[in-house]
């Protein structure tokens, strides 16, 4: 039985990106289907997607945050340049990640609060994106208030590709948010044991 090496290097252009595709999806499927060997299987999940995508579907590209966060309202604005350093022309989704400070509410390390996509970007070209963000989207909802609240303190923006690709981050100080909201559907008999 020939191994993968020959199998690759007899395979047309054509031929390789379906070969590719379909290695891809076995392993994909693979991947799913067993969990005990969690870590050898990313391995080669990974190893797999980087021969697929061996430069020839992808662009690549480089990501810039143009400056600080700015407050604009209720609105915080992130702007970020995507220039495609490739040799193809190409798409690119930059993505807005935000960590809130610590506080009362419990929140993740990280969130996704904002994306866009770059238009056809030819090699060499560029363009600036503008993301904006409301100061109701950082806030978390706080039961024992009744309330939407994004407490005060130094929010962290990170833009990137994706939360394990991050190109730019900065920070930007924000008073409290609050939204009060009706307690209309209150249970009017106490919940649990009695």
């Amino acid at each position: 039985m020939p191994d993968y090496e020959q199998i690759k290097h007899n395979l047309t252009y054509k031929n390789k990106i379906h070969f590719y595709f379909v290695l891809f999806s076995l392993i994909r499927i693979f991947a799913c289907t067993i969990n005990e060997q969690y870590h050898l299987i990313t391995y080669y999940y990974m190893k797999t997607i980087k021969l697929f995508t061996m430069g020839l579907l992808t662009m690549t590209c480089n990501m810039t945050m143009n400056a600080q966060p700015q407050l604009r309202a209720d609105n915080i604005e992130v702007s970020v340049t995507v220039k495609n350093t490739g040799k193809v022309a190409g798409k690119e989704v930059a993505q807005v990640y935000v960590s809130a400070p610590k506080g009362v509410l419990s929140k993740p390390v990280h969130e996704l609060k904002a994306f866009a996509k770059t238009r056809e970007l030819k090699p060499g070209e560029s363009q600036t994106l503008t993301m904006v963000i409301a100061k109701r989207d950082l806030a978390s909802f706080d039961e024992t208030g009744s309330q939407w609240l994004a407490e005060a303190g130094n929010y962290s923006f990170a833009v990137g590709a994706s939360s394990r690709d991050i190109a730019g981050q900065s920070s930007l100080r924000l008073s409290e948010y609050t939204e009060k909201v009706s307690n209309a559907l209150a249970p009017k008999k106490k919940i649990g044991k009695q």
